[in-house]
């Protein structure tokens, strides 16, 4: 079964919605799914409480307070109580379908599984409940679109797989590249699953980024070096 982690933004005004929506997803998958949560954000403290699940709160940062994405990988794997892990972003929607997915792709000793998020609109809470699928699903077929191929926010991996991560910064560029890059160096199977299961992103602005900009990437560029 599988174990999920994520670094939240803070949980304040839409993102919270946007936030809440996806934990609720995550939490109802299965029973035997257990979901970690990374950081000191604002809100994320209460929300671990809420919807009981895991908290680790420090995390090593970089120069501009940045959480470091190596620790937080490390220490996944470390903790984690199932075999299979899957980081995944806090305004990503999941599906049972992950799970189906997953044991379709088992039989390899290592793999890395990714899929192509599909963009959609969702403003409110939403209620997930047994029957939230089957609806939740067409919905999506129908309004959602999808994202560009470089738009890869879920990969699921054996526990322990993942090794001697840069110390990159979390939102920031390059990290899911590197681990794309050092799967397939190592001969490693990557599967792209984007048939298989829905990573279902919840659009939103970027309000909760300092100096922030239309062009997200410049934005975070500014951030980093503090111009």
């Amino acid at each position: 079964m599988l174990t999920i982690f994520s670094i939240p933004k803070p949980f304040q005004d839409n993102i919270s919605i946007i936030q809440r929506n996806a934990l609720q997803s995550w939490t109802h998958l299965h029973p035997d799914c257990e979901v970690f949560l990374f950081g000191d954000e604002t809100g994320i403290t209460d929300i671990a409480q809420d919807y009981n699940i895991g908290h680790i709160k420090n995390i090593p940062k970089n120069e501009y307070g940045t959480p470091l994405l190596n620790f937080v990988f490390e220490k996944i794997q470390e903790i984690a109580k199932n075999n299979y892990i899957c980081y995944v972003n806090t305004d990503i929607i999941l599906t049972s379908d992950i799970l189906t997915a997953l044991d379709n792709v088992t039989q390899f000793p290592e793999f890395l599984l990714v899929g192509r998020r599909i963009n959609v609109e969702i403003q409110k809470s939403i209620n997930i409940s047994e029957s939230f699928e089957t609806d939740f699903i067409d919905f999506v077929k129908k309004d959602g679109t999808p994202g560009r191929p470089d738009q890869i926010d879920c990969f699921v991996f054996p526990k322990g797989m993942v090794k001697d991560m840069p110390p990159f910064a979390v939102g920031r560029a390059g990290w899911d590249n590197w681990l794309i890059a050092d799967t397939k160096r190592k001969r490693i199977p990557i599967i792209d699953g984007t048939t298989m299961f829905h990573v279902v992103h919840q659009n939103h602005d970027y309000s909760h980024i300092k100096n922030k900009n239309p062009t997200h990437g410049k934005a975070r560029k500014r951030i980093e070096t503090g111009s």
